[in-house]
């Protein structure tokens, strides 16, 4: 396994990833699916594709993906006017969700954590080394647009990656009811990860 620039024909496999590594994974519909990908996946895959990767097998199928946003300011617009109209035409409860994560975003950015992240592996890409090899890619994307700062938040019940970002150089700057927000420079996590992968 490798892992590669996200290309368009990874698009559905991605969205199938997202899907089934969120809460709806016990119901994966196409109205969940339409749902969560709007919120946590589409709007990087269409719109900032350079800052997304996968980790693909030997058939080249995606295993995993790392997506992320070096612009804050054409993801919110983008998520207003479009992303988060689709997700609310699935789920009711979608406005709330990304109004409590764009407060977040809002909040750190300030802070000087203006690219924010999202990193996703199926069951058969786990425990091999790929998250850390994804996070790498990112992180040597990040470096060569001068991105000072990179956030991300993830469930507190989700020990296992809050273990994984802590290892790659991320601090935990704030819990938020059952959320972590985490942040790290883009050279904390490059030095993290080179001494990981030793």
């Amino acid at each position: 396994m490798f892992v590669r620039a996200f290309l368009p024909k990874d698009r559905e496999r991605v969205r199938e990833i997202c899907l089934m590594t969120s809460p709806y994974k016990k119901h994966p519909t196409e109205r969940n699916k339409n749902a969560v990908c709007a919120l946590y996946n589409d709007y990087y895959t269409e719109c900032e594709p350079d800052n997304c990767f996968v980790a693909v097998d030997d058939a080249d199928t995606p295993v995993g993906y790392i997506v992320c946003s070096t612009s804050p300011d054409d993801y919110l617009m983008a998520m207003k006017n479009r992303y988060v109209l689709i997700a609310q035409n699935n789920r009711i409860a979608a406005s709330v969700e990304q109004a409590f994560t764009e407060f977040l975003l809002k909040k750190y950015r300030a802070q000087g954590y203006t690219a924010h992240l999202h990193i996703n592996l199926a069951d058969e890409g786990r425990h091999q080394g790929l998250g850390t090899r994804l996070m790498a890619a990112l992180v040597r994307r990040l470096q060569s647009k001068n991105v000072k700062g990179v956030m991300l938040i993830c469930s507190s019940k989700n020990v296992n990656a809050c273990r994984f970002y802590e290892r790659c150089g991320f601090k935990l700057l704030k819990k938020f009811f059952c959320s972590c927000v985490y942040g790290a420079s883009p050279d904390e996590i490059a030095a993290n990860v080179a001494k990981n992968s030793r």
